[in-house]
């Protein structure tokens, strides 16, 4: 891949964009423990794609990929990207996730830091359970609740607060003018999750960058208790009926 052209300008924004894409070949190393076909032949549907940060790098390893976000202003900065790669294999579409039918043709659906950005949760867990086949794999992480400091706000302690106080803690602290994050617990996760026909891991980082999250491996090898004090929650899986 070239430069990335697309970086936001925010400094905590950019990091997280950048470190997505440091982690895509350990994003790509634990779905194919759970393919059931070499990677190169997988149609990949990627919800909530934002500006393509993971799909159009991960269109070079797969037969084609179609990505998905509202945001038309994204959807053009991937379509651009795209085009500035010379990729001709990814299809970028500005449509809500809610009203998008791939009639259960994809072999591998990705959801990245999405469910904690939208209130129907469980309506963004059926979409991308009803465009998977059956035996197709999943690939979803978000945010825990728990964790002190909330990942996008970056304010201690915000997603303890009930709603109408974050959103006065949000305003206070000059964050916005509201809490727009619906973060879920493990177990409020797990609930959602364990609505549909998947079977599905909680995988820690292959390749940890920083002490703390070589502990926080650990912690989760040891006991998977551990989960409920991570950061964030990542789960592959695969569609089983």
């Amino acid at each position: 891949m070239g430069e990335y052209p697309f970086l936001p300008d925010d400094k905590a924004t950019r990091r997280r964009w950048l470190r997505r894409l440091e982690d895509i070949d350990d994003l790509l190393f634990l779905l194919q423990q759970s393919l059931d076909k070499p990677l190169k032949d997988c149609h990949v549907l990627d919800l909530g794609c934002g500006q393509g940060s993971l799909s159009v790098p991960i269109a070079t390893r797969v037969r084609d990929i179609v990505g998905i976000d509202i945001s038309e202003r994204l959807i053009d900065m991937a379509r651009d990207w795209a085009e500035k790669e010379g990729i001709g294999n990814a299809r970028f579409e500005a449509v809500s996730v809610y009203d998008y039918d791939g009639t259960g043709s994809f072999d591998i659906a990705i959801c990245s830091d999405v469910i904690e950005h939208v209130p129907d949760q469980r309506g963004l867990v059926k979409v991308l359970v009803e465009n998977l086949r059956v035996g197709g794999a999943f690939y979803m992480t978000t945010n825990n609740k728990l964790w002190p400091l909330e990942g996008h706000h970056r304010l201690p302690f915000l997603s303890y607060l009930p709603r109408s106080l974050a959103d006065r803690y949000v305003r206070i602290m000059g964050k916005g003018d509201r809490f727009w994050i619906y973060p879920l617990t493990l177990s409020e996760f797990r609930r959602i999750l364990d609505e549909f026909p998947l079977t599905y891991e909680l995988k820690p980082p292959r390749n940890p960058r920083t002490l703390l999250y070589r502990f926080g491996k650990r912690l989760v090898q040891v006991n998977e208790v551990f989960w409920n004090l991570a950061n964030a929650f990542q789960v592959v899986g695969v569609r089983s009926g």
